[in-house]
C-alpha cells in the first residue's frame, strides 16, 4: 500500500475521524503528497515510452492483429522491439482490447 492509501484508510476509521488533530495531520500529509506529485516532471524514459505506446496504438484498427502483424506494420521502428515489450505497451492502454483464438493473442481497438 502507498502512503496515500494508508492515510485514506486511516481517515475512514471512526476513532481517527472523530479526533480533529489527527484529521488535520492526515489532511496536511495528503496535501504534501499532492504538492510533491505536482512538482515532479516526467522522466525522459517515460516520455519515450508514451511516444512508443502511441505509435503502436496508432497501428491498430478494429480488425484483430497478432503481435507479428503489428511488428511488421511498424517497420523499422518496431523491428528492434521484442514482441513481449509490444504486448506490454498494448496491455497498459485502455483503448486496446485483447482476444485469444486458438492460443494466439489478437489485439484491436475496441
Amino acid at each position: 500500500m502507498t502512503k496515500r492509501e494508508h492515510f485514506t484508510k486511516l481517515l475512514s476509521i471512526n476513532e481517527v475521524a472523530s479526533d480533529p488533530t489527527l484529521v488535520e495531520f492526515i489532511n496536511h500529509e495528503l496535501e504534501l503528497l499532492d504538492k510533491k506529485n505536482t512538482q515532479r516532471k516526467p522522466s525522459k524514459a517515460s516520455i519515450e515510452n508514451a511516444n512508443k505506446r502511441e505509435f503502436i496504438v496508432s497501428l491498430l484498427t478494429t480488425d484483430p492483429m497478432t503481435l507479428s502483424d503489428i511488428q511488421e506494420k511498424g517497420g523499422d521502428t518496431l523491428a528492434e522491439m521484442s514482441r513481449a515489450s509490444i504486448a506490454a505497451f498494448l496491455r497498459t492502454d485502455e483503448r486496446v482490447k485483447r482476444t485469444e483464438i486458438k492460443r494466439l493473442s489478437y489485439y484491436y481497438l475496441g
